[in-house]
């Protein structure tokens, strides 16, 4: 296949990818990105072509298509066995470097989860094949005793589908010989059967007689049970007639529960945007544009202006949804941070970092949720210290992939030395947002039962002395 045909496949794949999302086709979906990685194997990109298997696999799980799950391991097996080939011929890198020895760990681990999945499904010819690709992996890997105990299984199931085949040419033969032998046959059986369609009509005939004797019985019985069931009708009635009653007040009552639980969760979105647009924060950013503009530094007050501008937007947008990306959320956080950064200056520093095999335009949280967490740091943690801090802020998924989990890590002066200062009313920032965000998730968890938590732990040096905050937000990924 030609480059630009490959481009052009690419495109109607992905196209086809995110249509199937769309409706909830999730076979499509998963077979699509199949496709895709593919193509990329087509193009030696093997660390891409393993990323989108990566998805394709996540979606065969949802719908619980092992087989497609067990293929779809094998190949990610394959894909890590042409990696390293890739890389160490021509010697790119060292067959004993750390990335090859990874890869080809992967690739045992895919091999491994593969026979594990076919087994119980009878898919032989899969498991035949991997088995040969586990002797590849485990040589790779120097595990000689295991490369050899591979390529024995391969043996035998290469020996086991052959005698298939055998047994399944025997017994064609065999079919072929016993039709032979009843095609003679034939004329006997049709004398035979128009004996008995000659007995069937007799028989036919009897039936008739009879079956008017049983319409005679029958209707008898019928106007009996007619009689009962208009009896038991009339009390079904009365009784289905209260319990439509009830029915209909707890459908009543459900109603108002849920559009209770709407409100609620409407007034505390709400509340958590105020305090995000607190006056405080936005007299400041307002001094901090007044300071540029006096200082006649038009480039940094003009990105300050859009900055602010942008955060205030992402805020409103956020807030009447009920649901936005990940990566919509990242987007706000480091605005936020940009804008305290450029008027704190050297005092505050962050970083933000996620996982790279995790699709942040793909996964769905409710909004508002980390700002507050990352304000918490600023002004109890970092505000405190003299020469400033640092602010780290990390995303990723869990080892399972069920649940999104984000951390706010500051080295700050620490929770218990920022409620001493609060107490000698030295700092008067108040933040009402982390709770406003713990309600809205102990809401989500009472009604859907989703398992999303925040946990708040305190960082201590070597010297068991505060060295700062981590804030541990963990979400279902939907």
């Amino acid at each position: 296949m030609q480059k630009n045909e490959r481009v052009k496949a690419l495109a109607l794949l992905k196209q086809t990818y995110f249509l199937s999302l769309k409706i909830g086709n999730w076979f499509e979906a998963a077979s699509s990105q199949v496709r895709i990685a593919a193509l990329e194997d087509i193009s030696n990109k093997y660390a891409s072509s393993l990323s989108h298997r990566r998805i394709a696999l996540q979606l065969f799980k949802k719908i619980g298509e092992k087989g497609h799950i067990a293929r779809t391991l094998a190949e990610m097996g394959q894909s890590c066995l042409l990696y390293v080939d890739q890389l160490t011929n021509p010697k790119i890198l060292p067959a004993d470097s750390i990335l090859v020895k990874t890869i080809s760990k992967q690739a045992v681990d895919f091999l491994e989860q593969a026979v594990t999945i076919a087994k119980p499904i009878s898919s032989w010819s899969l498991i035949q094949g991997c088995e040969k690709s586990l002797s590849e992996a485990y040589a790779l890997a120097g595990n000689y005793k295991q490369e050899l105990l591979a390529y024995q299984n391969y043996i035998t199931y290469r020996d086991s589908l052959n005698n298939i085949e055998t047994d399944r040419a025997f017994n064609k033969q065999l079919l072929e010989s016993e039709y032979n032998s009843k095609k003679d046959s034939i004329s006997n059986i049709d004398k035979l059967r128009n004996i008995r369609l000659q007995f069937l009509e007799q028989q036919n005939t009897i039936n008739q007689f009879k079956l008017k004797q049983q319409w005679l019985y029958a209707t008898v019985v019928i106007f009996s049970l007619c009689l009962i069931a208009i009896i038991f009708l009339f009390r079904n009635h009365v009784k289905s007639s209260r319990l439509q009653n009830e029915l209909n007040l707890e459908k009543t009552h459900k109603i108002l529960k849920e559009a209770e639980y709407k409100s609620r969760m409407n007034d505390i979105t709400f509340s958590a945007l105020r305090s995000q647009m607190n006056p405080h924060f936005i007299f400041n950013c307002l001094n901090s544009i007044k300071l540029y503009t006096e200082q006649n530094n038009t480039e940094a007050a003009s990105l300050y202006l859009t900055k602010f501008s942008r955060l205030i937007r992402s805020m409103l947008d956020s807030a009447r949804s009920e649901k936005i990306t990940l990566a919509s959320e990242i987007e706000l956080i480091k605005l936020y941070l940009d804008m305290e950064s450029m008027r704190l200056k050297e005092k505050l520093t962050y970083s933000v970092m996620e996982d790279k095999n995790m699709d942040i335009d793909f996964i769905e949280i409710s909004p508002l949720l980390i700002q507050p967490y990352v304000e918490n740091a600023i002004w109890h943690g970092i505000m405190h210290k003299e020469e400033g801090g640092t602010i780290n802020i990390k995303l990723g998924l869990s080892s399972d992939e069920e649940f999104l989990i984000i951390t706010v890590s500051d080295n700050g002066v620490g929770r218990k030395k920022s409620a001493e200062l609060k107490d000698r009313n030295i700092f008067q920032h108040t933040s009402h947002g982390s709770k406003l965000t713990s309600e809205r998730i102990a809401m989500i968890n009472e009604k859907y039962n989703a398992g999303a938590e925040v946990i708040t732990t305190d960082l201590t040096d070597t010297n068991h002395k505060p060295c700062g905050t981590l804030v541990t937000i963990k979400l279902p990924v939907k």
